[in-house]
């Protein structure tokens, strides 16, 4: 199965009028209309919300995979017991993130 790519990052978000909210490329390309009930105010702390995730997601993913191989599955029960849910969180965290077959007991939204 062939990977979706998304537009490149970074995104930010642009606004225009009493109610128009997109998002866009850094090179002004639009990517997507917030169209959502509210306020403009509203509109705009959403789509900042998603911007930063997807800006960001890359890095987060990055340092989830760093903690997990820390702590190799299997072994969790050789760490204390906040730091083994940390790395039972950050891969719980990667399956979610990354595409393919899930562990079973995962839910991938």
């Amino acid at each position: 199965m062939a990977e979706t790519k998304h537009t490149a990052t970074p995104w930010e978000v642009n606004h225009a009028g009493n109610a128009t909210v997109w998002i866009q490329t850094a090179e002004g390309d639009q990517v997507c209309t917030i169209d959502a009930p509210g306020k403009k105010q509203e509109r705009i702390a959403l789509a900042t919300r998603i911007v930063r995730a997807c800006n960001h997601h890359a890095d987060l993913l990055a340092a989830c995979e760093a903690i997990a191989s820390v702590i190799w599955e299997g072994e969790e029960d050789q760490w204390p017991n906040d730091i083994a849910e940390t790395a039972r969180k950050a891969r719980a965290a990667i399956a979610k993130a990354t595409p393919g077959p899930q562990p079973a007991g995962t839910d991938k939204t």
